[in-house]
């Protein structure tokens, strides 16, 4: 299978530092490094759920032996007993990604990406520790309170103690399934074996109509405890309930049995040991294997046991009381024929579990207003210290693991009354060459976005805010508020919004959705009269005309002319009832302002000749249907507004990762004091009047 390429593209450290590893591998890392954090750890790696239990061992009492599902998970606060310190649960992975996604280190920004990246690589490095208890449910020993220890220092000596001398056994079992087939002659080519078969899909989410697991726990058992696991759905049932270990056939307490009156089987031993100069009959002995998660749930296994004189276990002498003259036993050839069953088990179960911790999804957007952020540029324009201090975001859960009869998704819901709380992060990196006037932006002359843009990327986390009523039916709008603002001079900007906090029958749970929206865009309003109408009349010569004196012409003041040729814009970027095309108010005509329809603006910015009001956006950056109304106010002659809709394009500046290429989305040309857009040059530089004195800013209301 090929690596997905975020996964080769990520990489991130273990708990044991050195060089970042991949995501696949970090998984792998902490399933293998499970079993070597401590000499007792493999004591926390069983389960039976027939009785409920943690390996039943001497030393149990000392706490050291905890059921697997305990341990793994660490959702309960008490167990039975004082237990170790534990660092790779599914709990710990919880913790690990929500620090991945939200630290920050308020005296180093470098160290803050640093540190999250390190909670990144614990995140992904406890699930395979979990996902080490799920494979061994998948090896029948642990199910079965069988224990199988092969450390001399430690077993061997506690079995010469206890007398107990199961202590001390080595798993044949786990030897033959770690063997190397290619060193041993004698081993099967088990490379052909369908391990990757049927039985291997996740088992989250539904697939074939199934019913997957609820919660983590349900990945280990379904059923109650103390009631038959017959009907049971987690892997540690399927396993106790369809196959024996070494140590349990006859000696368990309860066992399922196989089909034993009479052998499904008879081989010679010379075909199933070529070479091996032996002979003679292996009995094979077949049960029928019960699966609840399969849409088939029943099937055969053919070689459940067997029974031979070659058998090696037979040293334990336990007989049939159905068919007293055989011995039962394990061999690699009933093994062969269990991991067709249990591996893919163990992958299915495994790959579910990697599902079911990141099931969480979100949908977000902007909200009604159509940005997610606004601002008056002409007050928040200092970089670094200015920004965007609210954005607004609509939320919705839509968390679905499985499907109704009517082929929707069933949500799996936060709940109403929920402790969890919503984050907004955005990350971004910064325009170092950034200017107030935009004489920095990307796309501005002698500007190189590759010297300007910041190499680490940071983020800014709002305060957190409450989860609104009804996030899994529609759309909510949350605001959220930051402490530090999402800086004026930002770019290659991403939302995430985060929740924390039960989901579904999880007490605790992590979501995180991201949206890849646009870096600031900056709109500028103007009088479009004074230079177009000052340059454009040959009458209007440098002298004797101050361009004060020839606007005040007609006009009682200077003041009075600059008041009745500025525009007041008001924006608005969404649905705007009352502007669609209408033959009473045809679109870009003045029309008497008593007629005006209602209009709900983000922003309304009033420009006065000789200045200029500006706003700076957070937006998608898809375009977004909006509207643009001018409204003229002179006492003198009259009042007119005209409409016009717009396609609000978000300002695209961001890096490629693919190609190492930015390409700026808008050019700026400079023009009275200011940069705008190319296309807006000709209005502030056009035509052959004297110089006109640089615009001044004005402020802006803003309704958001």
């Amino acid at each position: 299978m090929p690596q997905p390429i975020a996964d080769l593209v990520q990489g991130f450290p273990a708990s044991e530092g050195g060089t970042p590893i991949s995501i696949r591998d970090l998984i792998r890392f902490g399933a293998k490094w499970e079993d070597d954090l401590s000499k007792l750890q493999a004591l926390r790696h069983f389960y039976d759920p027939v009785y409920d239990r943690a390996l039943d061992v001497p030393i149990s009492g000392t706490g050291k032996s905890v059921r697997s599902p305990d341990w793994a998970l660490e959702d309960k606060t008490s167990y039975p007993g004082p237990i170790a310190t534990q660092l790779f649960s599914m709990r710990d992975a919880y913790d690990y990604l929500y620090k991945a996604l939200t630290f920050v280190n308020p005296l180093s920004v470098a160290n803050s990406a640093s540190e999250r990246k390190r909670y990144f690589g614990l995140t992904f490095q406890s699930l395979g520790h979990v996902i080490h208890h799920l494979q061994d449910m998948a090896q029948p020993q642990h199910v079965r309170n069988d224990p199988h220890c092969d450390s001399v220092v430690l077993c061997k000596s506690l079995a010469d103690v206890t007398g107990d001398n199961l202590l001390y056994a080595p798993s044949v079992y786990e030897r033959y399934t770690n063997s190397d087939v290619s060193g041993d002659p004698l081993l099967r080519i088990r490379a052909n074996l369908p391990y990757l078969g049927p039985g291997s899909e996740p088992v989250y989410p539904a697939i074939n109509g199934s019913d997957p697991p609820n919660s983590a726990r349900q990945f280990w058992r379904t059923t109650a405890a103390g009631s038959s696991i017959s009907a049971g759905k987690g892997i540690a049932e399927y396993t106790n309930y369809n196959f024996f270990s070494d140590g349990s056939i006859y000696r368990y307490d309860a066992p399922i049995l196989p089909e034993m009156s009479l052998p499904s089987e008879r081989v010679d031993v010379g075909q199933l040991l070529p070479g091996a100069g032996l002979s003679g009959e292996v009995w094979f002995f077949r049960s029928t294997v019960t699966d609840n998660r399969s849409p088939s749930p029943r099937s055969e296994n053919p070689r459940a046991a067997s029974s031979s004189v070659f058998d090696p276990d037979l040293a334990t002498r336990i007989s049939s009381a159905q068919t007293p003259h055989l011995y039962f036993a394990l061999n690699r050839f009933t093994f062969d024929a269990a991991h067709k069953f249990l591996i893919p088990r163990a992958v299915g179960y495994s790959a579910g579990l990697i599902n079911f911790f990141f099931r969480g999804q979100l949908e977000i957007g902007p909200p009604d207003e159509g940005v997610y952020g606004i601002v008056d540029h002409t007050v928040e324009n200092q970089p670094d210290v200015d920004g965007f201090g609210k954005l607004k975001v609509k939320v919705r859960n839509v968390t679905s693991g499985r499907s109704g009869t009517d082929g929707r998704p069933i949500i799996e819901p936060i709940p109403n009354d929920s402790s969890g709380t919503l984050l907004a992060i955005v990350k971004f990196h910064r325009n170092n060459c950034y200017k107030p006037d935009l004489s920095g932006e990307y796309g501005a002359p002698n500007i190189e976005w590759s010297t300007c843009r910041g190499s680490g990327e940071e983020i800014v986390v709002s305060s957190p805010q409450p989860v609104p009523n009804g996030i899994n039916d529609a759309d909510q709008t949350v605001t959220f508020l930051f402490p530090n603002k999402v800086p004026i001079n930002a770019t290659d900007v991403l939302l995430q919004i985060v929740y924390r906090g039960p989901l579904g029958e999880e007490a605790d749970a992590v979501i995180v959705a991201t949206r890849n929206i646009a870096e600031p865009l900056f709109l500028t309003q103007y009088s479009r009269w004074d230079q177009y109408m000052y340059s454009a009349f040959p009458r209007v010569e440098p002298g004797p005309y101050t361009f004060a004196q020839w606007c005040a012409q007609g006009f009682s003041s200077y003041d009075a002319c600059r008041d009745a040729n500025g525009l007041t814009l008001k924006v608005r970027f969404a649905q705007s009832p009352g502007y669609s095309p209408d033959p009473r108010y045809p679109e870009g005509e003045w029309q008497p302002i008593a007629s005006e329809p209602p209009l709900a603006p983000v922003a309304a910015m009033t420009a006065p000749v000789g200045t200029y009001a500006r706003i700076a956006l957070l937006a998608d950056g898809v375009p977004a249907p909006g509207v643009f109304v001018y409204e003229w106010i002179d006492p003198a002659y009259s009042s007119l507004f005209k409409w016009e809709s717009v396609s609000l394009v978000g300002n695209r500046n961001q890096l490629d990762p693919d190609s190492g290429t930015l390409v700026p989305m808008i050019t700026y040309v400079p023009g009275r004091g200011i940069y705008v857009p190319t296309a807006e040059g000709p209005l502030l530089n056009g035509g052959t009047a004297p110089v006109i004195a640089p615009l001044v800013p004005t402020a802006t209301q803003i309704y958001f």
